[in-house]
């Protein structure tokens, strides 16, 4: 489960890698561009996709990080595999939870 989550993760970054580009050029182009980008990510449409983004990138970076732990041999045995494979999948809900309880 927790590879195929990495994965889907992974893709939903690449497919939203245009749209961050277009975002970030437009916000540098001007500062109507800034406000417009600004008043879209503040929206309800907008913060959904930015807690999406936020579980995508922190879903697979769990997931990167404990593949490269047993790429060094670390976590191999059954119980810490189960234990970390708990820990990569918690993790993205913990940080969208954080940043949900921050956000204002």
């Amino acid at each position: 489960m927790l590879s195929s989550t990495q994965r889907w993760a992974g893709l939903f970054l690449a497919l939203s890698t245009p749209y961050f580009l277009y975002s970030f050029d437009l916000s540098l182009r001007s500062e109507a561009g800034f406000t417009q980008v600004l008043q879209w990510v503040q929206s309800l449409w907008g913060r959904l996709w930015t807690l999406a983004c936020v579980w995508a990138f922190a879903a697979h970076l769990a997931a990167g990080l404990r593949l490269l732990l047993g790429d060094l041999g670390l976590g191999l045995d059954r119980e810490m595999a189960r234990r970390s494979a708990w820990a990569a999948n918690l993790f993205p809900w913990f940080v969208v939870l954080a940043l949900l309880i921050g956000w204002r």
